[in-house]
């Protein structure tokens, strides 16, 4: 993986050059190999917007800039990007799946990972709140959380119901919020409320935040796909299960008691209810 960033500036970067910067720490072992063309396809934007960039970021060309980041480390699985452009049958699939997890473990912040196992196993309340697919990631996370003796509570994804669980939320508690490519608005109401509320928060975003504009108290880098991509959920789901299982060693015989009285209660009325 190379080591370039992209130079400060003074006056900041505008929300589009945000949104290419961020590309291109996504994806910075490819950049060398994308033409100005097909990147402008893959950002939606044009080939001179791309230029004016380059030239906005300290370089006299964009090809200047794909230059500079040429010093790069590449994996087999990137490696392979090329060829999954039509991901036609199950291997190709299995493959991206895996090019997800490699993408989400070279940007992901092992730091931030141990901050969420400590906040997790803190906190007295854990609301989960994900729409669309990723609601389907908070009914994971809670079902892996709830097995290790942890409370949690899903939030409705979206109207007015969100209310009536969020206003229980409050100091000791914490909140898991699922946003990749955009973040809901419900979501954002739940990450300014915690400032007034005073319960801690996290996001599983798939954007790479700078410190000024992280949105959450620990943001968890997700790789899903590009955004004009199939959004893969192996990566976020490998994540929980990583999650889960360093709480569990952090959480010691707590965890094996909450797990061995889950077993006894099933094995009471396994005549009623079969396992």
């Amino acid at each position: 993986m190379t080591n370039f960033k992209f130079p400060e500036k003074i006056s900041g970067y505008t929300q589009t050059e945000e949104k290419i910067i961020d590309y291109f720490y996504q994806n910075i072992d490819l950049i060398p190999f994308l033409s100005i063309g097909k990147l402008s396809q893959k950002l939606g934007l044009s080939e001179a917007t791309l230029s004016r960039f380059a030239k906005s970021a300290g370089f006299k060309s964009f090809k200047e800039l794909k230059a500079a980041i040429a010093e790069k480390y590449e994996t087999p699985a990137e490696k392979m990007t090329g060829t999954l452009a039509e991901k036609s049958g199950v291997f190709e699939m299995l493959e991206y799946q895996r090019l997800c997890i490699e993408k989400t473990m070279l940007h992901l912040s092992e730091d931030e990972v141990k901050k969420t196992v400590d906040e997790i196993k803190a906190a007295k309340n854990i609301y989960l709140y994900g729409k669309g697919a990723s609601f389907a990631l908070a009914e994971l996370f809670s079902f892996r959380l709830s097995r290790l003796g942890k409370s949690t509570r899903i939030l409705p994804s979206g109207g007015s119901e969100l209310f009536e669980g969020l206003v229980h939320a409050g100091e000791g508690d914490l909140a898991i919020v699922f946003g990749f490519q955009k973040i809901p608005r419900e979501a954002k109401v739940i990450l300014d409320y915690s400032k007034k509320a005073g319960f801690k928060t996290i996001l599983f975003s798939g954007m790479l935040l700078s410190n000024e504009n992280k949105h959450a108290d620990i943001n968890l880098f997700v790789y899903r796909g590009e955004p004009k991509e199939y959004h893969s959920m192996a990566a976020p789901a490998a994540l929980i299960d990583a999650i889960t299982v360093l709480l569990a060693k952090s959480l010691g015989d707590s965890a094996l008691e909450n797990l061995s009285k889950l077993y006894n209660l099933k094995e009471k009325y396994k005549e009623d209810i079969p396992r």
